[in-house]
């Protein structure tokens, strides 16, 4: 459960950044509409935070030893795939562009 948990709320953290950026970008992508964003991406975020949570929850709250080193290493391993994922997506840089080019325009 607790590898499960971790895997849904880094997904929703990647989510977020890649939102985030694409919502502040000044030419804006067709997946990025208002519309769009307050009724899939939000909720889809905000579900996965949830479920995430509470799997986290269920697996150490459960009362049985279901917590295991092979769940602890793939958890850890996910959570460094997520931050190398955001980084690789670079948004302090991209966000500084965006404002820079909102500022000319």
């Amino acid at each position: 459960m607790l590898f499960w948990g971790v895997l849904f709320i880094c997904l929703a953290a990647w989510l977020y950044v890649v939102m985030f950026v694409s919502c502040r970008n000044p030419i804006p992508n067709k997946w990025v509409s208002d519309m769009k964003m307050f009724c899939l991406w939000a909720p889809l975020i905000i579900g996965l935070l949830a479920l995430g949570v509470s799997l986290i929850a269920l697996g150490f709250f459960s009362g049985t030893a279901s917590i295991e080193i092979k769940d602890l290493a793939l958890s850890f391993l996910v959570i460094l795939s997520t931050i190398g994922a955001v980084r690789f997506i670079k948004p302090k840089q991209k966000l500084k562009l965006y404002s820079s080019q909102k500022q000319v325009a």
